[in-house]
């Protein structure tokens, strides 16, 4: 059963119970905390395990989570780690030819989507996303734009992008935390989700076009490398700086492109 498809059968099953559902665009879908309950339950049942690694590094307030985009369970996977951290809703940014129907579209904004359209980003959306976290949330994003669970693809510079118009515009120097995820191969054993110390998009320097520029390599490389089995490595690193000899020894042997599954879930901080 897929994720929304069991958000489908909770709606039918909590519709009548006060606080679990609301109106949204004309539809009844969950709200967030039942959902995110729900697949609390469901994970239990089908003993499926989220193990993260570095999630003392993610702090209250507004930030910028720059993740690997593998699985349509990538977003209730993420959503769940930050929330025990955090108990704030994270938003996260999605294709807006994602959904089929109008109550899918519906859930996913009650789920905290922010649509945009990737062939032809509006300048509204994007605002929308920058005043999101300059509000003090937190923006899940998929540089990728799409999924892609074997390969590494070229990032995107929106996340950098947007990043350094929240600084320039609000002085808001929003952390950005990157995300890598790793899927075992049988789907019993869980996930595994790498988090790394906050990079900040002062860090950089030169132009508005060259911070950018060097600010998704960065994001491109660690979010690599915490795919990768050698991304296992930053369970004991601290700081991001830290990271950087360790990402340079991996991406300079060719790694860079191919993201082998894992055999098996590390335990970690099971969710």
């Amino acid at each position: 059963m897929g994720f929304l498809s069991s958000v489908k059968t909770g709606v039918k099953a909590f519709k009548h119970i006060p606080g679990c559902t609301t109106e949204r665009n004309g539809y009844t879908v969950m709200k967030y905390l039942p959902t995110y309950y729900a697949f609390k339950v469901l994970s239990a049942v089908k003993r499926y395990r989220i193990n993260v690694h570095g999630i003392e590094h993610i702090q209250e307030g507004p930030a910028w989570i720059v993740s690997k985009h593998t699985h349509d369970k990538d977003i209730p996977d993420l959503s769940s780690a930050l929330y025990k951290k955090t108990e704030e809703v994270p938003y996260f940014v999605a294709r807006d030819d994602l959904c089929d129907d109008g109550w899918e579209k519906a859930q996913y904004l009650e789920l905290g989507a922010i649509f945009i359209n990737r062939e032809n980003p509006s300048m509204d959306t994007i605002k929308d996303i920058i005043g999101t976290v300059g509000k003090g949330n937190q923006v899940v994003i998929f540089p990728e734009g799409t999924r892609m669970p074997h390969e590494l693809g070229e990032f995107h510079r929106g996340a950098a992008m947007m990043a350094h118009q929240l600084y320039e515009n609000e002085g808001i120097n929003a952390p950005i935390y990157c995300v890598g995820v790793r899927r075992p191969k049988n789907p019993k054993a869980g996930v595994v989700i790498n988090i790394a110390p906050p990079m900040y998009i002062t860090d950089f320097t030169g132009s508005p076009r060259a911070k950018r520029r060097a600010a998704t390599e960065k994001m491109r490389q660690t979010v690599g490398f915490l795919c990768s089995q050698e991304g296992r490595e930053t369970d004991h690193v601290r700081r991001i700086e830290a990271l950087e000899e360790l990402i340079r020894k991996w991406a300079a042997r060719g790694k860079n492109l191919i993201l082998a599954p894992t055999q098996s879930a590390t335990a970690a901080q099971p969710l």
